[in-house]
């Protein structure tokens, strides 16, 4: 498995989700061996990158290489082993800079990752809205699995406590770090700073902690609020689903899927004033939130099993050509 997306200790709880996929494969006794490297849009790194998974392709056997968002696959284009790409969104949409708009690197990842995509055997997207960016439609869409042990319902009054925040207000949950520009925190911003002229709210941030701690700051939060300027298929959203947390969002990748007909969860457009009166519409829903019971399918057991199909397709296939 190579993945530019891992814990490193600048960034010790990057990229939960392969963490999850990589640790339920080994669980699932197949034997996966992890190459992780940082591009950081550097040319020099991606030679660098290329240079020792040739080594490493060279004196070990694999089967398959399960490439991590389509631009890692570049580092495997001269190798006859079958390949497999997850695409997960930045891959397709672009990077976003702080003055959010798309950069040229991110036009060029783009650009790129198309074309690792003719050289695939096999092509997993985390949502259709990825896979309509693909020439390619033979893809398997496969979300980012949900650790569902860790999100669940818990006392919000005691999760409050254990976070020491206010016991009065409306709690609004941003789940991301306000640097992060395609994020738009101050969308988020101007949208509660709306609302806190009509009800008692407070916007709170929960950036760079442990994954299971996001657990406790969502079911501190009666609202979870997302303004992304785009996504593939965010986590985010599926987790505070788990929690039974309503949730307002702009329609980014698989959200609407998402929403089905949950009445504690509203899509709108990227307006301060609109996000105001979403937040405001779930946050008077008096109804139970049953949100959980729409994502069970999505445990990270059921999706390994899913992608260990894909591979076993793979192996035998290739058994069969040669």
């Amino acid at each position: 498995m190579i993945t530019p997306g891992w814990p490193t200790k600048d960034q010790p709880y990057s990229s939960p989700f392969i963490v999850r996929q990589y640790s339920s494969l080994k669980n699932h006794d197949i034997d996966v061996d992890l190459f992780h490297f940082q591009g950081n849009q550097n040319p020099i790194n991606y030679i660098k990158a290329w240079m020792q998974i040739k080594k490493i392709l060279r004196n070990t056997n694999y089967d398959i290489i399960h490439a991590q968002w389509g631009h890692s696959a570049l580092l495997t284009l001269s190798s006859k082993i079958p390949l497999i790409i997850t695409y997960r969104g930045m891959d397709l949409e672009g990077i976003v800079k702080e003055n959010g708009k798309y950069s040229f690197m991110g036009k060029l990842l783009i650009f790129l990752s198309k074309i690792t995509s003719k050289y695939a055997q096999e092509i997993i997207v985390v949502s259709k809205s990825l896979g309509d960016k693909l020439s390619r439609k033979d893809y398997h869409i496969i979300p980012s699995g949900i650790d569902l042990c860790s999100f669940t319902p818990t006392d919000k009054l005691t999760a409050r406590k254990t976070l020491n925040l206010t016991f009065d207000k409306k709690i609004i949950l941003f789940a991301a770090s306000p640097n992060n520009a395609r994020k738009r925190y101050s969308l988020a911003k101007q949208a509660v700073s709306i609302l806190e002229k009509q009800i008692d709210c407070e916007l709170i941030v929960c950036s760079d902690v442990p994954h299971e701690k996001v657990a406790t700051f969502m079911n501190a939060s009666d609202c979870l609020i997302l303004t992304s300027l785009h996504e593939g298929s965010p986590n985010v959203i599926k987790e505070a689903l788990a929690c039974n947390l309503p949730i307002v969002s702009v329609p980014v990748g698989d959200v609407v899927v998402r929403k089905q007909q949950l009445t504690h969860f509203q899509i709108c457009n990227p307006e301060p004033n609109e996000l105001a009166k979403a937040i405001k519409l779930v946050l008077s829903n008096k109804s139970k939130n049953n949100s959980r019971d729409t994502i069970l399918d999505l445990d990270e057991n059921i999706l390994t099993q899913k992608l260990i199909q894909i591979y076993r397709k793979i192996v035998l296939e290739n058994q069969i050509i040669k």
